[in-house]
């Protein structure tokens, strides 16, 4: 008898965590979007073969970002939280093709530390220059 109501109580639960599950997916889904000029704040990671997830959307994002800048010298910040993904998106586009087509090959990394040595970064964009 108690197994029984355990197996019970567990296809419950079941049934409990996939509503919830679908109901964040949902949630995380609608608050996907561009926010704050031209920074793209959030990029959730989300199986499902009919969308574009993960990196290459937050990719996606930026590269319409960068080829939709009206001026020169534009500058695009991607913020979020540690181990969010931010540098492998950068190193991405920095070494996508099209990004490098874009701009004529005039794409700069340059990592910026919590201390960064200022004259060494000065120097390595007077030289990209």
């Amino acid at each position: 008898v108690d197994i029984h109501h355990l197996r019970a109580a567990s296809e419950v639960r079941f049934d409990q965590t996939d509503w919830n599950f679908d109901r964040l997916i949902n949630e995380k889904l609608d608050s996907m979007k561009l926010r704050g000029g031209r920074f793209v704040r959030e990029v959730e990671v989300v199986t499902d073969g009919d969308f574009e997830v993960g990196l290459d959307l937050g990719k996606k994002k930026v590269k319409e970002m960068m080829f939709g800048l009206k001026d020169e010298g534009g500058v695009i910040g991607i913020s979020g939280m540690s181990g969010s993904g931010k540098t492998t998106l950068a190193r991405h586009l920095e070494r996508d093709k099209e990004v490098r087509v874009h701009f004529g090959n005039r794409v700069l990394f340059l990592t910026v530390s919590q201390s960064p040595y200022i004259e060494e970064m000065r120097a390595r964009l007077w030289g990209f220059l």
